[in-house]
């Protein structure tokens, strides 16, 4: 009888683990182990692992970079896919001033707004800030600078829960604030690719911007490991703000902060468990809610066994 390692080794090699810590695979640097992580470097080895997975009746979960994720001391249990597909083709778009962009899942949000400068290509400069990848861009509807997602995105290609690829224009998409249809319960399907549609411009106008978004991140956002935005903004306010107001930053649990650079952030100073950020996550809410009756809406995924 053929095992379930078998099967996915067959598929990416030696870029199968068992029982792999995923704290390397996850921007805050923290969680526990997964049965099994599989690192796919293209769409079809990320389709043909789910495929594998959905036949073993094993749970799966494609994850990018792991910048909005906070993994379970525990682990994962079922296979983990580490989406690194990188392929990019862009192409004429529906008018002269227009181009479009096919971006695999897996292409850094940073490096494509980059590359787009340097193509004179406006309108992703704001995805310079998202420390992910286009694919959990997409699931979040990811945004920064009065910008999001669904102000570029045009279609997506996913995988179903049962491994059937399908198309959906960005109608379909479910896309508000930090919210798709990826991210509705049961979770159980994958982005595979992105069309998005920019403008033509100058190069040196649309690198200009670039510069000046990774100023403000630089001067603004901690350094130290973490998973970006903890919370949703509430209506009309900031969750960075009410944190702060509430006396809790710079509170430190185990090896996790909140950052005393800006609120909205924990960090991992060294040693940090998930169980230190959750409880970090849950002292904030509970706080904030106690001294300004706002409730606040975690923006970072808890994952595995909790």
């Amino acid at each position: 009888m053929t095992t379930p390692a078998a099967c996915f080794r067959a598929i990416v090699g030696d870029r199968l683990k068992v029982d792999e810590p995923l704290a390397a695979y996850t921007t805050l640097r923290v969680g526990g182990p997964a049965d099994f992580l599989a690192v796919a470097r293209t769409t079809d080895e990320v389709v043909a692992l789910v495929r594998a997975a959905v036949e073993l009746g094993l749970p799966w979960r494609v994850v990018g970079r792991g910048s909005n994720l906070l993994i379970a001391d525990q682990g994962v249990r079922g296979l983990v896919i580490r989406n690194a597909a990188n392929g990019v083709r862009i192409g004429p778009g529906d008018a002269p001033d227009r181009a479009r962009v096919r971006a695999d899942a897996g292409v850094s949000c940073a490096n494509l707004a980059s590359r787009a400068a340097k193509e004179g290509l406006a309108g992703l400069e704001f995805a310079v800030a998202i420390p992910g990848t286009i694919g959990g861009a997409v699931v979040q509807n990811a945004g920064a600078h009065g910008r999001e997602m669904v102000d570029v995105l045009r279609a997506v290609e996913y995988l179903s829960a049962e491994g059937e690829l399908a198309t959906a224009p960005v109608e379909q998409l479910e896309l508000a604030y930090r919210h798709s249809r990826f991210k509705r319960p049961p979770r159980g399907e994958a982005v595979l690719r992105a069309e998005i549609c920019l403008a033509r411009a100058s190069p040196e106008a649309v690198a200009g911007k670039v510069r000046e978004i990774r100023a403000w991140r630089a001067a603004s956002q901690p350094t130290e490991p973490s998973a970006g935005s903890i919370f949703t903004n509430p209506p009309g306010d900031y969750a960075g703000r009410l944190i702060d107001a509430a006396g809790l930053k710079g509170l430190v649990i185990g090896g996790a902060q909140i950052s005393s650079k800006h609120a909205n952030f924990i960090v991992n100073l060294g040693g940090a468990r998930a169980a230190d950020v959750a409880a970090l996550i849950d002292r904030a809410q509970a706080e904030v809610e106690r001294q300004f009756g706002v409730h606040l809406e975690p923006e970072v995924e808890r994952i595995g066994e909790w």
